[in-house]
């Protein structure tokens, strides 16, 4: 009897995916009186360890407009014994800057699992609920717009994982 390790080798299929994500805007804005004062945002993006960046833009009547592209290369794996796929989030933070605080003042999230988008065919129009930090009872719920485009797929049908114990 051998002891150490047990070693367990999972079969699945995995595709990598590229994605352009089209930030437009966020709407409405602003959701309550004292967000009001805000005039200049930070909107930070993430996915994983290896993704992320950020856009500076200033805050309108309305709403907040970026207009602003980025490419999401990304690996989605299947489930076993299933047609769907695990969960792999896209989190966008919205600051506002401050000279006090290296990132800002956090004002809210956004957050959208990729998996449930890995199959697409055409542009997608997403609207993801931007939780505020300061929630009041008075608050409209603002939205993130994002647009998402499958520019590549390719299918890795038997995408061999080790998981060791």
């Amino acid at each position: 009897m051998v002891l150490g390790l047990k070693s367990k080798h999972k079969k699945g299929a995995a595709i990598k995916v590229d994605y352009i994500v089209h930030v437009q805007e966020i709407r409405p804005w602003p959701p309550s009186e004292s967000l009001k004062s805000v005039q200049t945002v930070l909107l930070q993006w993430e996915n994983g360890d290896q993704n992320s960046g950020s856009f500076l833009t200033v805050a309108g009547d309305s709403n907040i407009v970026f207009n602003e592209s980025f490419m999401l290369p990304l690996t989605l794996y299947q489930k076993k014994a299933s047609d769907k796929f695990r969960k792999n989030y896209l989190e966008f933070s919205l600051f506002e800057p401050r000279k006090d605080k290296a990132k800002g003042q956090l004002v809210g999230t956004a957050l959208f699992n990729l998996a449930d988008y890995a199959l697409i065919e055409d542009i997608l129009s997403i609207n993801a609920p931007l939780n505020l930090k300061k929630s009041g009872n008075n608050l409209v719920q603002p939205a993130l717009v994002i647009s998402l485009e499958l520019v590549a797929r390719i299918a890795l049908i038997h995408h061999q994982v080790s998981v060791y114990h």
